[in-house]
């Protein structure tokens, strides 16, 4: 779901894979293909068009990835502490939260 929710935004914010499609099969750039779009039929339609893709994407999912339920009998709070204990023990985990962090940063 989370997944989801990410191209969800990603695809709001950017909209790259349906105009890179688009522009690929019209043979223009993206810029003068979403300029086209937008002078024709307004600015509201590539997230109109988002929008249906999105759905149809979590449609998908739903039905296509297998049901899965979590094995872990904690509570949150203790999921939340076993974060620290991993932050410290793990140098994977340490330079993951950098490499992270310096990429939003830049």
């Amino acid at each position: 779901m989370s997944t989801s929710a990410g191209l969800v935004v990603a695809n709001l914010y950017y909209n790259q894979p349906l105009l890179h499609k688009m522009s690929v099969e019209l043979q223009v750039s993206e810029a003068c293909l979403s300029g086209l779009v937008g002078e024709q039929y307004g600015w509201r339609v590539m997230y109109y068009a988002a929008t249906i893709l999105i759905v149809l994407l979590f449609t998908l999912l739903h039905y296509k990835l297998p049901k899965t339920t979590p094995v872990y009998k904690g509570n949150y709070g203790s999921l939340l502490k076993s974060i620290g204990f991993y932050f410290r023990t793990e140098p994977t985990v340490r330079l993951a939260a950098l490499h992270g962090a310096l990429t939003f940063l830049l």
